[in-house]
């Protein structure tokens, strides 16, 4: 006697092939989702310009980027749907609409208050927008980034030039993959690109009427930030001879400039350079005819200030001179001992005796 077993049928697998090949189905949940979808990217990437990139997924396993290229994706399949359909903005609901509105409204804001942003950081130290208002300004950038991305694709569908240029008369999955991953290759480079065209037009309109001097400062950095080290070469070349030699620190903690021997010569050559690469603490070599007086002019990741840490006694001094990094206030002192202060940020030269 035979028995027949029937083959088990696999319905939900059906049912999900079928849910996964219907895109009237999934134009559906995208469009309930994306207006969601567009403010809680917002509220990430303003959260994270607040705090630090990984602060939402350290408490909530969401990831950012994941969040910010799906939003892109949400909205270009939306257009792409409407379009096929040839329903124009009858296809977008009321909320998606307003959605999509206010986030053209803010662009030009957006970029107007990073500009005043970028301004106000070249005009006085690095990391000054985040000391004074704690936003990041590189985590800013990427939500103007993001606002723009999705405004050229809004504009690209009013003005009906989508389907133009991606040629969708009907779905292909293939050509739809291809444009979003040039989309997300270029995204990154796009908000580089930006930026350096805004710090680049920043530079240039303060330094239009600027001596060669006052340029080579600006396109440094500043005063107030890496521009510093050709301000403070000048002022040493004024008081050195181009036959004196100079003991710098060592290429530590805060004198990643200064005393970066090979980097320091462009600004003093051909005054020759004599340092100890592996003590902060070292005594002068006797070729020295001058001392640095450095308090560090690198910021970034650094625990050391105040050079040359050795008492110099006058017996030894011929002068001292100082500069003010702040009113560029230059002062003679004889007669006087050295001795480092940590309380005070100084700069200047010390003359030996010979």
């Amino acid at each position: 006697m035979l028995i027949k077993i029937k083959k088990p049928k696999f319905s939900f697998l059906k049912n999900f092939k079928k849910i996964s090949y219907n895109f009237e189905f999934w134009e559906k949940i995208n469009k309930i989702a994306f207006p969601y979808l567009l403010s809680t990217t917002y509220i990430m990437l303003f959260l994270e310009a607040y705090t630090y990139r990984g602060f939402i997924q350290k408490y909530t396993l969401i990831n950012t980027t994941f969040i910010f290229y799906l939003t892109i994706i949400s909205v270009s399949f939306l257009f792409i749907r409407i379009i096929q359909k040839k329903s124009n903005q009858k296809g977008i609901d009321s909320i998606t609409n307003v959605a999509l509105q206010i986030n053209k409204l803010i662009t030009i804001p957006l970029v107007f208050i990073y500009y005043i942003l970028l301004i106000l950081e070249d005009s006085n130290f690095p990391n000054y927008v985040f000391s004074e208002f704690h936003l990041a300004l590189d985590n800013f950038a990427l939500i103007v980034t993001f606002n723009l991305i999705l405004t050229i694709l809004i504009l690209f569908f009013e003005f009906g030039s989508t389907k133009k240029i991606f040629m969708i008369y009907k779905f292909d999955l293939i050509r739809y993959l291809f444009y979003l991953s040039i989309l997300f290759f270029l995204a990154p480079h796009f908000q580089n690109f930006y930026t350096n065209i805004y710090i680049g037009t920043i530079k240039s309109i303060s330094a239009i009427r600027k001596n060669y001097d006052e340029k080579m400062v600006i396109a440094l950095g500043g005063n107030s930030g890496t521009g510093w080290i050709y301000t403070y070469s000048k002022f040493i070349n004024k008081y050195v001879p181009e036959n004196g030699t100079i003991f710098i620190p060592p290429q530590k903690q805060a004198w990643q400039m200064e005393g970066n021997r090979y980097y320091f010569r462009w600004y003093v050559y051909p005054r020759k350079i004599v340092t100890n690469e592996k003590e902060i603490e070292s005594p002068i070599p006797p070729e020295a005819d001058y001392v640095l007086i450095s308090y560090g002019a690198w910021i970034w990741n650094t625990t050391e200030y105040v050079w040359p840490r050795i008492h110099i006694p006058m017996e030894k001094i011929d002068i001292i001179y100082y500069i003010n990094r702040d009113s560029l206030e230059e002062t003679e002192v004889k007669n006087a001992d050295y001795t480092p202060n940590f309380e005070t940020q100084d700069w200047g030269i010390i003359k030996l005796k010979k």
